[in-house]
C-alpha cells in the first residue's frame, strides 16, 4: 500500500503541492525561489500565522439580535460592540483581549440591518450559522442613510473615504481639531509628525528620523503611518504631466516600531522609498510634508461564515435586478453592465481603515451597495474562502471593487470573484499576495505607486462585456475597449488619479483567457501565459521602470495596449529573465536565470557602486548609502565589505552595519552582483570614525579575557574555549548535560578606588523547555584557569563566593549581576567568576568573547577613581503601568528617567527578585504561572552603577489558562480517542498539562505479528482534506501541552500519524525512543513543536511521506537510547529498510536544532527528491561522531536546496563538515543536483568544509555561503 501511494505522488505532484498551497492558512509562506523576489513569507494574519478559531462566543439572539422577526437589529448589535469596546461586556471575567477573544455568533436565520455597524472592537469575531441564505445567517442590509447624487456619482466626502460601509472596521475617536469626524483621530494632518529636515528616511533602510522633538509621541511597539509627500522629481520619473501634479503621500506603509532613540525610529521591515522631507514648494505653490503618525489601531477583527446582500427593493431603483444587461431582452439588469445602476445606494459590505491583523473568510456576498470589501490603511490582513457576486454600482467614481487600497502584507487567497468592477491593489499596496482566485473580473493594478506585489495561480476568465462602458477609470478621461485579465497603471493616463503602478509587481503561473468578441469563445491571454516564467512588471532587473514601446516611448495608457509584450525589444518594462519549475513561488524551489531567446550565461557583472557616503554614525553602527549600480540583465543585490570581511548584503542601495566598537575607524567598500552570481568591482572606500561610547566620566568596559563553559559525563574531556556562545544548563540527573560556565577578566587598566564594578552577560538563546530559570554567578580565587583547555575534568573546585542570582526569561537582553565586593576584594589583577543553573534541566546561552558581535560579548563594566567619578543616581521611573498580560508573561511601560550623564538601563523587579533589564522604557516580564498576582518595580541606572530609588509599585494578575481553553481535552484517553476518530476540518485541542502517553490504548497498528501493540503512544491513521485539515494542538501556545512517554529505549513513538493533511502544532514531545513520526503520510503540518530528551531520532518523515513540512519548531536532546541514529529530523529511510524510500517536497524551515543531538542534525536520505532546509539553525555542541555523523545536514538524496542557514560548530571536533552530500546504494536517486546558497556557519579554525561533496556526488552546486573566521567553503567537487 505504501509503495503504490508513492507512485501515485510522484505522478500528480504539482497537483498536491498546489492544494497545499491554496488551501492552507497555516503555511509559512515565503518567496525563497530566488534572492532577487520581494520576500512575501511575512504576509497575511499576523505576519505569516494561521488564523485564530477559538474565543468565547457570546451568543447574539440573546443580546437581542434576533432573526426572522422582522425588526431592524442594528442598534442591538451596535450596544453589544460598545460594551465590549468600552469594557462593561466582558468575557471570562476579564476585558476582551487578544489572548481572550470573543465571537459574537449570529443565530441561523434573516438578520436586518439599516445603519452603519461601527465595528471598532478589537479582537471580537463576527461569525454567523453558515453562508446558505435559506439555512444559515442571512443578513440583509437596508440602509437609511445615503449619499447625494451627482449625475450617476455618489457624493461621497473625502474626509470619510472610501465612503459608507454596513460593517466599519475603524476607531471612530476624533481629533478635537476634526470634531465632526469618526475617526479623525488618524488624520495625518492633525496627528502627523514631520521628519528630519535632512536625512528622513532611505530606501532600504530600516530607521526614520524625525524633526527634533517628534520622538515624543512615539514608544517602541507601535503601528505608525509613514507617508512620503510627493515631489516634482517623484512625478517627472513617472512621465505624469505637470497638471496633473496634486500634493498627497502617493508613497504610503504601515510599520511596527522596534526600538525609539531619541526622534530615531526603528522599524520592523526596510523602507521601500526615501522620505523628502516636502515637495519643495513646488506642486500647486504650496509645501506640503511628509509626515509619521502613531495609529490607533483596530485589531483582530474578524468575519466568517455568513451571507450579506444589499436590498434596493424599496428604493426608487426596484426595478433593477441582478442578471445580464442585455439592451433588448433585460435592459434594467445590472450583470456585466459596469455603470452605477443606484448611486445613492453606493454603500460597502466591509470597510478596514486603520486596521490590522484582520480577516474576511468564508462569506458570501450577493449584491452589495458597491465594494464588497474594501481596505484602507490595513496591514496583515487575509481574505479568503469568500464567494463574491456583484454590485449594484461599479460605475465611475471608483465603485464595485473588490478594493485593496493601502493594503499592505496581506494575503487574497482562494476567493470566487465575479461580477464586480475590478480585484484592485492601488494606493501603495505592497507586500500582499493574490492566489487561488477564481475570477471573471480583471486583476487591476490601479495606479498610486502599488509594488512588490504576487499575483500567481489565478483562474482569469474575463468575458468581453468586462469593460469601462465608455467610462474611464477614477477622474480620467473616458477610455474605450474591453478590460483584459490584467489592468496596469501606465502613462499620463493613471497619473491623472493616482500616478503610476509602481515597482516589481510579479505575476506567475496564472492561468488567463478573455473573451474578445461579443458572444465568442474565449483565448489565452499573451503575453504573459508561460507558466514557468517569472513577469516582473514595472521592472528591469534592479529598478522601477516604465512601459515603453519601443524603449525611451512611454505608452499613454494601458487600454489598446495590454498584449504588448514589454520583455520583448525593443519594448520594455517588464523583467521576465527567471523561470521556474515548480507551482509558486511560495514553496521551495529555486528560480534560475533564463532569458528568452538567450542561448549562453550572463557574464557581464554590473558596474562598480558609485559616490559611497556614511550617512549616520554612532558609537556601535555607520548607516551608507551610494549610487545604484547598472547591469545588462539586472541588479540583484550588494555586499558590503569592511576591509576584506563581508558585514552585510542588502538588495537596495543602503545599510547600515551594527555591532561596532566605540571610538574606532572602519574602512567600508560595496560590490554589486546580478542573478548570474556576476560581481562587479569594489566601489570607493569610504572610512568612518565610530563616535564614543560615554560621556565622562567614563566607567572603564573590560571585555573577557578567558571565557569558556565545561560539559560532563561522556564529554568531560571536550573543550570549548573556542565557542562563540556558553551554555549553562543543571542537569544533575545527567552529567552529560550539565554545563557551566566561566568567564575572566584582566583588572590592570584600572586605576584608583572602585567604587561599582557589574557583570554583564547578554542572552543569545533560551532552550526551547525553558520560560524561566535562575542563573546564579560565583566569584573564583583560583584565576590559573585557561579557556583554551579548561574542562568538566580540569576545572577549578572551590565552591566560591556567591555574588548573586538572577532570572533568565528572555532571549536578546542583558543579565547582570552587582559584583562590587568581590572585585574590590581581588589584589592580583584578575577576577574570574563561574556561572550555573540552579533549575534542573533548564537553561541558556550567553555571548562569549568570540562572538561575531562585539556589542553583546561579556563584559565587566567597573568604575574607579575616588572623588572624580559619577555618583549621581537618575532619576525615579514614573507612571508605571501594565500595558498587556497573558496567561504567562506582563508587559510594562514606565516613564524616562533623567540622569546627569544619562540613563542606560532599567531593573524590574518582581518583589525583590530582578526579573528584567531593558534599555527602553517598556518590559515584558516572561515565565509566570497562570492566574498569579505579581508586584512589579522599576529602577533606573546610570553608566557609572548609580541606582535610582523604586518607583511606585504595579499589580498584575495574569489570565487564566481557561481563557482559550474552553472544552480543551485533559486527559489521554480523550486524546487518543480524538485522534483515532478523527475527521477532515476536526480541531482536538489540548489543555495544559502533562500528558503520559500508552500504546496499548492509542490504537496503533502492531508492527510486526509478534508485537502486540503499534508503538504510537498517541496515534492516527485518519486523514484531513485539503480544504479541510485536522489540527491537533495545544489551548494555549503560550503554556504547551506536553505529550510524554515512559522511557526512551521501549520501541515508542511520542506521535504516529500515517495520514494526511494533519496540523500538529504547539505542542511538546519528550521521553519516548523516537519524537514524531509520519508513516505514508502527505500534507502534513508540524508548527512550533519541541522533541526533545527521546531515544533516537526526533522528527522522522517515512515510508513515501511527501509534501510535509516542519517549521518553527525546537529540537534537542536526541540519541539519549542510541546515539548513532538520534538524528533531529530524518527525511527518508536507508536502502535496505522495509520502507517504500520516494519521499518527494518535503520541507524543514525556521526551525532551530539545539544542543545534545547526537547525530547528523538533518539526515537527507536516498530517494528523498526535492527536500528544501531553510532559515534553521544548528548548534552542534553534543554531536557524538557515532554512525558517521560529523555534519550538520548529510545529503544523500536529490534536488535539495539548503539555503538561508546559521550553524556552529562550537568547538565540538566531532563536526568535520557543515554540509555533506554522498551517495547510497544504487536502488534509488542519491547524492545528485542538490544546491546550497547563503547559508552561515562558524567551523571554528577546523580544516573542513561549508560543503564537501563526494566525487560520487555529481551536480553539487554552491555559492554565496559564508564560513564566519575564515576557512574552507567547497571542495573541489562542489560546482561554484
Amino acid at each position: 500500500m505504501a509503495a503504490k501511494k508513492g507512485l501515485t505522488l510522484m505522478l500528480s505532484a504539482a497537483l498536491v503541492m498546489t492544494s497545499w498551497v491554496f488551501f492552507s492558512a497555516s503555511q509559512a509562506e515565503a518567496a525563497g525561489v530566488h534572492p532577487v523576489l520581494p520576500d512575501w513569507s511575512h504576509a497575511g494574519y499576523k505576519g505569516g500565522a494561521p488564523l485564530p478559531t477559538g474565543g468565547t462566543v457570546i451568543d447574539l439572539a440573546a443580546k437581542g439580535v434576533k432573526a426572522n422577526d422582522g425588526k431592524d437589529d442594528s442598534d442591538a448589535l451596535q450596544a453589544v460592540i460598545d460594551a465590549i469596546r468600552s469594557g462593561s461586556l466582558t468575557v471570562n471575567g476579564t476585558k476582551v483581549s487578544e489572548t481572550n477573544r470573543a465571537i459574537l455568533q449570529f443565530p441561523a436565520g434573516e438578520i436586518n440591518l439599516s445603519k452603519f455597524i461601527r465595528a471598532d472592537a478589537s479582537w471580537v469575531t463576527f461569525r454567523g450559522a453558515g453562508t446558505d441564505p435559506a439555512t444559515g445567517t442571512k443578513i440583509v442590509f437596508r440602509p437609511a442613510s445615503t449619499y447625494t447624487s451627482d449625475n450617476g456619482l455618489p457624493v461621497i466626502d473625502g474626509k470619510l473615504w472610501p465612503g459608507y460601509g454596513a460593517f466599519r472596521v475603524e476607531d471612530r475617536d476624533k481629533d478635537p481639531g476634526e470634531p465632526d469626524y469618526e475617526g479623525s483621530i488618524n488624520f495625518h494632518w492633525k496627528a502627523g509628525v514631520k521628519v528630519a529636515n535632512a536625512g528622513g528616511g532611505t530606501k532600504g533602510g530600516n530607521q526614520i528620523k524625525l524633526a527634533s522633538g517628534g520622538g515624543k509621541k512615539f514608544k517602541t511597539g507601535d503601528t505608525v503611518y509613514v507617508g512620503a509627500a510627493n515631489t516634482a522629481d517623484f512625478y517627472q520619473m513617472m512621465g505624469a504631466p505637470q497638471n496633473y501634479w496634486i500634493n498627497q503621500h502617493m508613497r504610503s506603509q504601515m510599520f511596527k516600531v522596534i526600538s525609539l532613540s531619541g526622534d530615531t525610529l526603528t522599524i520592523d521591515k526596510p523602507l521601500e522609498f526615501d522620505i523628502p522631507y516636502s515637495n519643495g514648494g513646488a506642486i500647486l505653490g504650496t509645501t506640503y510634508y511628509s509626515k509619521v503618525m502613531p495609529i490607533k489601531l483596530v485589531e483582530g477583527v474578524g468575519f466568517e461564515n455568513f451571507y450579506f446582500t444589499q436590498d434596493i427593493s424599496y428604493t426608487p431603483y426596484s426595478n433593477k435586478n441582478v442578471n445580464d444587461y442585455d439592451p433588448v431582452t433585460n435592459p434594467n439588469g445590472v450583470g456585466l453592465k459596469y455603470t452605477n445602476e443606484a448611486p445613492e445606494y453606493a454603500i460597502h459590505a466591509i470597510v478596514f481603515k486603520w486596521a490590522q491583523n484582520g480577516w474576511v473568510k468564508g462569506i458570501r456576498t450577493y449584491m452589495t451597495g458597491s465594494h464588497p470589501i474594501v481596505t484602507e490603511f490595513a496591514r496583515y490582513m487575509e481574505f479568503r474562502d469568500n464567494v463574491i457576486f456583484g454590485s449594484w454600482n461599479k460605475g465611475k467614481g471608483g465603485h464595485g471593487y473588490f478594493r485593496g487600497s493601502k493594503l499592505y502584507d496581506s494575503k487574497i487567497i482562494n476567493n470566487t470573484i465575479d461580477r464586480v468592477r475590478h480585484l484592485t491593489l492601488q494606493w501603495s499596496a505592497t507586500g500582499n499576495v493574490v492566489s487561488g482566485n477564481t475570477m471573471t473580473v480583471d486583476m487591476n493594478l490601479h495606479g498610486g505607486w502599488e509594488r512588490h506585489n504576487l499575483i500567481e495561480n489565478n483562474v482569469i476568465t474575463v468575458p468581453f462585456r468586462h469593460r469601462s462602458w465608455g467610462e474611464g477609470e477614477g477622474g480620467a478621461e473616458p477610455e474605450g475597449g474591453t478590460w483584459y485579465p490584467i489592468w496596469y497603471g501606465a502613462g499620463p493616463h493613471a497619473s491623472k488619479w493616482s500616478g503610476s503602478t509602481g515597482e516589481q509587481n510579479v505575476f506567475f503561473n496564472n492561468t488567463m483567457s478573455k473573451q474578445e468578441t461579443d458572444g465568442g469563445s474565449y483565448t489565452t491571454y499573451v503575453p504573459y501565459n508561460d507558466p514557468h516564467r517569472i513577469y516582473q512588471i514595472g521592472w528591469d532587473g534592479s529598478k522601477w521602470t516604465h512601459l515603453e514601446k519601443p524603449a525611451g516611448t512611454l505608452i499613454s495608457t494601458w487600454t489598446d495596449n495590454e498584449k504588448v509584450d514589454y520583455a520583448l525589444a525593443p519594448n520594455k518594462g517588464v523583467y521576465d529573465c527567471l523561470t521556474f519549475s515548480g507551482t509558486s513561488l511560495l514553496g521551495g524551489g529555486t528560480a534560475v536565470l533564463n532569458c528568452k531567446g538567450s542561448s549562453s550565461g550572463d557574464t557581464q557583472a554590473p558596474s562598480a557602486p558609485a559616490n559611497l557616503t556614511a550617512t549616520g554614525v554612532t558609537s556601535s553602527s555607520v548607516s551608507l548609502s551610494w549610487n545604484a549600480s547598472t547591469d545588462n540583465v539586472g541588479v540583484t543585490g550588494y555586499d558590503v565589505y569592511n576591509g576584506a570581511a563581508l558585514v552585510a548584503t542588502v538588495t537596495g542601495t543602503g545599510a547600515t552595519v551594527s555591532g561596532l566598537s566605540p571610538n574606532t575607524t572602519y574602512t567600508f567598500t560595496v560590490k554589486a552582483k546580478d542573478a548570474a552570481g556576476n560581481v562587479s568591482a569594489a566601489s570607493n572606500a569610504v572610512k568612518v570614525t565610530t563616535s564614543g561610547g560615554t560621556q565622562n566620566p567614563v566607567p572603564v568596559t573590560l571585555t573577557a579575557a578567558e571565557d569558556s563553559f565545561v560539559r560532563g559525563g561522556t564529554y568531560a574531556n571536550d573543550n570549548y574555549g573556542s565557542s562563540d556562545t556558553m551554555s549553562v544548563k543543571l542537569r544533575a540527573s545527567n552529567a552529560s548535560y550539565d554545563r557551566k560556565g566561566y568567564v575572566k577578566f584582566n583588572l590592570s587598566s584600572i586605576s584608583g578606588n572602585i567604587s561599582s564594578a557589574t557583570l554583564k552577560l547578554y542572552v543569545t538563546n533560551i532552550h526551547s523547555n525553558t520560560t524561566s530559570y535562575k542563573l546564579e554567578a560565583r566569584g573564583l580565587q583560583n584565576d590559573a584557569w585557561n579557556e583554551a583547555t579548561i574542562n568538566a575534568a580540569n576545572q577549578p573546585t572551590e565552591a566560591g563566593t556567591l555574588i548573586g542570582t538572577a532570572t533568565v526569561n528572555q532571549k536578546d537582553a542583558d543579565v547582570s549581576f552587582d559584583a562590587t565586593a568581590f572585585v574590590k576584594s581581588q589584589t592580583d589583577g584578575t577576577v574570574s567568576f563561574r556561572l550555573v543553573g540552579l533549575d534542573e534541566d533548564l537553561g541558556a546561552d550567553y555571548a562569549t568573547k568570540e562572538h561575531a558581535n562585539a556589542a553583546i560579548r561579556p563584559v565587566l563594566v567597573v568604575n574607579a577613581g575616588g572623588s572624580g567619578g559619577d555618583t549621581q543616581p537618575p532619576s525615579v521611573p514614573t507612571g508605571l503601568s501594565v500595558t498587556g498580560k497573558t496567561s504567562s508573561s506582563v508587559t510594562l511601560a514606565w516613564n524616562a528617567s533623567t540622569d546627569n550623564t544619562g540613563v542606560t538601563a532599567y531593573e524590574v523587579y518582581n518583589g525583590s527578585a530582578l526579573v528584567a533589564t531593558a534599555t527602553g522604557t517598556t518590559a515584558t516580564v516572561g515565565g509566570l504561572s497562570p492566574n498569579t498576582t505579581y508586584t512589579f518595580t522599576v529602577k533606573a541606572k546610570d553608566a557609572a552603577g548609580n541606582v535610582s530609588g523604586a518607583s511606585h509599585p504595579v499589580s498584575a494578575t495574569t489570565d487564566a489558562v481557561g481563557a482559550g481553553c474552553s472544552g480543551a481535552l485533559n486527559s489521554t484517553p480523550a486524546i487518543q480517542n480524538a485522534m483515532k476518530n478523527a475527521k477532515p476540518g476536526d480541531i482536538i485541542s489540548i489543555a495544559p498539562g502533562t500528558y503520559l502517553g500508552d500504546v496499548s490504548t492509542s490504537g496503533d497498528t502492531p508492527r510486526t505479528p509478534n508485537d502486540s501493540y503499534g508503538p504510537g503512544l498517541f496515534f492516527s491513521p485518519k486523514n484531513g482534506t485539503a480544504t479541510g485539515h485536522i489540527v491537533l494542538k495545544s489551548c494555549d501556545p503560550a503554556n504547551r501541552a506536553i505529550l510524554t512517554g515512559k522511557a526512551v529505549n521501549d520501541g515508542s513513538y511520542g506521535i504516529h500519524l500515517t495520514g494526511d493533511y494533519w496540523e500538529i502544532r504547539d505542542l511538546i514531545i519528550t521521553n519516548a525512543q523516537k519524537g514524531i513520526v509520519v508513516d505514508n503520510g502527505n500534507n502534513n503540518l508540524l508548527n512550533n513543536v519541541e522533541v526533545h530528551r527521546v531515544g533516537d531520532e526526533g522528527v522522522h518523515f517515512r515510508d513515501g511521506s511527501s509534501y510535509n513540512t516542519l517549521e518553527y519548531s525546537k529540537i534537542y536532546d536526541t540519541g539519549n537510547y542510541q546515539p548513532g541514529y538520534g538524528e533531529g529530523a530524518y527525511v527518508g529511510s536507508d536502502e535496505s529498510s522495509p520502507y517504500e524510500h520516494i519521499v518527494i517536497g518535503n520541507t524543514i524551515r525556521h526551525t532551530v536544532f539545539d544542543g545534545g543531538i547526537t547525530a547528523e542534525h538533518i539526515d537527507i536520505k536516498e530517494g528523498a527528491d526535492g527536500t528544501v532546509v531553510e532559515y534553521c539553525y544548528f548548534n552542534g555542541t553534543g554531536m557524538t561522531g557515532d554512525n558517521s555523523a560529523d555534519s550538520f545536514i548529510d545529503v544523500k538524496g536529490v534536488n535539495s536546496v539548503i539555503r538561508y542557514n546559521e550553524g556552529y560548530r562550537n568547538g565540538n571536533a566531532k563536526v568535520a563538515d557543515a554540509f555533506q552530500v554522498r551517495t547510497h546504494g544504487s536502488k534509488y536517486p542519491t547524492g545528485k543536483d542538490n544546491t546550497f546558497y547563503n547559508n552561515k556557519v562558524n567551523l571554528d579554525n577546523a580544516p573542513g568544509y561549508v560543503v564537501n561533496a563526494t566525487s560520487a556526488a555529481t551536480g553539487t552546486k554552491a555559492h554565496d555561503d559564508v564560513r564566519i573566521g575564515g576557512g574552507n567553503l567547497y571542495n573541489k567537487n562542489v560546482n561554484k
